[in-house]
């Protein structure tokens, strides 16, 4: 993250083979996490504000130290992947709150 950027997640799930799971919930206490993956699955969630978004590719990357792991969905036209690659505004993380039901455009003009 360069100058003034700020990240903005959303806890989402991801299919994964039997196997991968095994191998995750084996490995989720240790260190080892951010050296295993990066494992294929597909993008589990309908998202507000976006065009459907279930069953778009995705890369699992497990993460150490008890954390949820990262996904990266394929690099397509998606708008959702799009914006996972280069960003979003302010103004559109603002757009999805309301979306979503969380209008705070208002409380920032106050």
């Amino acid at each position: 993250m360069g100058g003034g950027e700020q990240r903005f997640g959303v806890g989402v799930w991801s299919t994964l083979s039997r196997e991968t799971f095994n191998r995750y919930i084996e490995t989720f206490d240790s260190s080892e996490q951010d050296r295993i993956g990066p494992w294929f699955g597909w993008f589990s969630n309908r998202l507000k504000g976006y065009p459907d978004t279930l069953n778009l590719k995705c890369r699992v990357h497990p993460v150490s130290g008890r954390q949820r792991p990262r996904v990266e969905l394929e690099a397509t036209p998606h708008p959702l992947a799009l914006e996972q690659k280069s960003g979003i505004s302010f103004d559109r993380v603002l757009e999805l709150y309301a979306i979503n039901g969380h209008d705070i455009r208002q409380s920032l003009c106050d």
